[in-house]
C-alpha cells in the first residue's frame, strides 16, 4: 500500500512538473510575441524609414511646388507686364477721294470699294490695286479686276487704267503683268484707248431739297438743269452754262458761290446770270458776304438741305 501510493505521487510530481515547464514555455512564446508586438507597434525598423522617406518626400514635393508656382508666377507677371508688339497701321490708299472723270461721270474711290467694285489690296507704291465685282454684277460677277495709276500731280489729278478685267482668282490679278503705257494717257495706252482721268470733285457733290422741296442735284459736270462749266473747291465758285434750249437765259453763263457745308444745310449765291461767256462769268463779282439775311447780293442766301 505504501509502495503504491508513493508511486503515484512520483507519478504526480512528474505530471505537475511536465506542465509547469509546458506552462512556462507558453509564458515564453507570449512574452516573445508580446515583445516583437510592442517592437512593432513601438519602433520598427520599416515603418521608420516609409515614414522618414514620406516625409522627405513631402517636403521636397511641397519645395518643387513652391518653386513651380513661384516660377510660374513670376513668369506669367513678366508675360503679363511685357508691352504688346507695337502694329504698324495700314497706309490709306493714296488716291481716295470723290473724283470727276473725263468722261463726264463721278467715281468714289475708298478704303473699302473702287467704284461699283470691292477694293481687295492695293500698293502705293507700285500703284496698282486688285478689285472685285459684285457677284450680281452683269459683267464677270465675283471676278477680279487690276487698276493701275499714276502719281497724281499737285492739283491732285491723275490718270488710271484697268489692265486686266474679269480674272477668275485673286492670284489671276496679283500676277497679271500687263503694262500700260502713260505717255499720252489721255489718248491711248490703256488697251487701246486712253485712261481715265480723275479730277477732285466738286466738294458739294450730291442731293439737296430746296425750300419747295424741289430737289436740287449738284455734280462735277452739273447743277440741276445747268452745266457746270469749272469749278473751284478752294475759292467756293461754280461757272454753269445754261441749256441752249432752256425757256430764258438759254445759251448763257452765270456763276455761282457756296458757303461752307453747316451739318446739313448748304446755303449758295448766285453772283451772275446771263453772261454772254464763260470767261465772263468767272470774271463776275458781286456783293456777297457771309451775313445769311443780306449777303447775297443785298439779298438772302438760298439754303438747300442734305437729302
Amino acid at each position: 500500500m505504501k509502495i503504491h501510493s508513493t508511486l503515484i505521487l512520483a507519478c504526480s510530481l512528474l505530471v505537475l512538473g511536465a506542465c509547469q515547464e509546458q506552462e512556462m514555455a507558453e509564458d515564453d512564446v507570449l512574452a516573445s510575441d508580446t515583445a516583437a508586438d510592442d517592437d512593432t507597434n513601438d519602433s520598427p525598423d520599416g515603418v521608420e524609414d516609409d515614414t522618414a522617406v514620406d516625409e522627405d518626400t513631402l517636403e521636397t514635393d511641397t519645395a518643387l511646388d513652391d518653386t513651380f508656382e513661384a516660377d510660374t508666377v513670376e513668369a506669367d507677371v513678366a508675360v503679363d507686364t511685357t508691352a504688346p508688339d507695337t502694329v504698324e497701321p495700314v497706309e490709306p490708299l493714296e488716291v481716295e477721294g470723290n473724283w470727276a472723270t473725263n468722261f463726264a461721270f463721278e467715281e468714289l474711290v475708298t478704303d473699302a470699294a473702287w467704284g461699283f467694285a470691292d477694293l481687295i489690296e492695293y500698293d502705293n507704291d507700285a500703284n496698282w490695286a486688285i478689285t472685285q465685282n459684285p457677284a450680281d454684277s452683269q459683267f464677270s460677277p465675283s471676278a477680279f479686276n487690276k487698276n493701275v495709276w499714276t502719281e497724281p500731280d499737285a492739283d491732285g489729278h491723275f490718270w488710271y487704267c484697268t489692265v486686266a478685267f474679269g480674272l477668275e482668282t485673286l492670284d489671276d490679278a496679283l500676277n497679271d503683268a500687263t503694262v500700260a503705257d502713260d505717255t499720252d494717257p489721255a489718248t491711248m495706252g490703256c488697251g487701246g484707248f486712253g485712261w481715265t482721268g480723275m479730277s477732285p470733285a466738286i466738294e458739294i457733290s450730291g442731293s439737296y431739297l430746296a425750300a419747295n422741296d424741289a430737289l436740287v442735284s449738284i455734280s462735277s459736270f452739273t447743277w440741276d438743269a445747268f452745266n457746270v462749266v469749272s469749278y473751284d473747291n478752294d475759292a467756293n465758285v461754280a461757272v454753269f452754262s445754261v441749256p441752249d434750249d432752256a425757256a430764258t437765259d438759254a445759251g448763257t453763263f452765270g456763276k455761282v458761290t457756296w458757303a461752307e457745308l453747316a451739318g446739313s444745310e448748304l446755303d449758295i449765291c448766285i453772283i451772275a446770270t446771263g453772261l454772254a461767256s464763260a470767261e465772263d462769268a468767272e470774271a463776275a463779282t458781286g456783293d456777297v458776304v457771309a451775313e445769311p439775311d443780306t449777303g447775297c447780293l443785298g439779298g438772302p442766301w438760298t439754303t438747300l438741305i442734305v437729302e
